[in-house]
């Protein structure tokens, strides 16, 4: 799993996932979702106004059962690339977990957590929309790092 929780946030469990969206948009354990009249699904930099939390889980597993666990609140998480430490497969060989985050950018202590515009946790974005704040640097090997998730919107 991409996401670990560490201190504080909350478990908001058993939304409704948005079907359509999550067949397409799909998002693993960590990533950025929203909630708009369709239900949960995958936010992305333009829904910043509308994000809800981080996904506890992958949407191939939140789509098993039609419901969604949100991790939301102020609180320390760690985001993990779980292609580096535990992928699964579903039964035709498809990679289940992987990084919630932009692999292509490096997170060091201080940097802003935003959304990107493809819904992966980036380390740049729009002044007043980060939605945390790394608070230990990417580890080199697991490519883990830590940061204070505030969902609320900051200025």
């Amino acid at each position: 799993m991409g996401l670990n929780l560490k201190n504080g946030c909350f478990r908001d469990g058993e939304r409704v996932l948005n079907r359509t969206d999550a067949a397409t948009n799909k998002y693993f354990g960590g990533q950025p979702l929203c909630s708009d009249s369709n239900g949960v699904r995958l936010a992305k930099a333009a829904d910043r106004a509308i994000f809800s939390g981080l996904a506890a889980v992958s949407s191939y597993e939140d789509l098993k059962n039609g419901n969604v666990t949100i991790i939301s609140g102020d609180g320390l998480v760690q985001v993990t690339n779980g292609s580096a430490s535990q992928d699964t497969t579903d039964p035709v060989g498809n990679i289940v977990e992987g990084a919630p985050y932009d692999t292509t950018v490096s997170f060091v202590q201080g940097n802003g957590v935003y959304i990107s515009a493809t819904g992966f946790l980036t380390n740049t974005g729009a002044a007043g929309t980060a939605i945390g704040t790394v608070v230990k640097t990417q580890d080199a090997n697991s490519g883990s790092f830590d940061f204070y998730l505030f969902p609320t919107v900051t200025a």
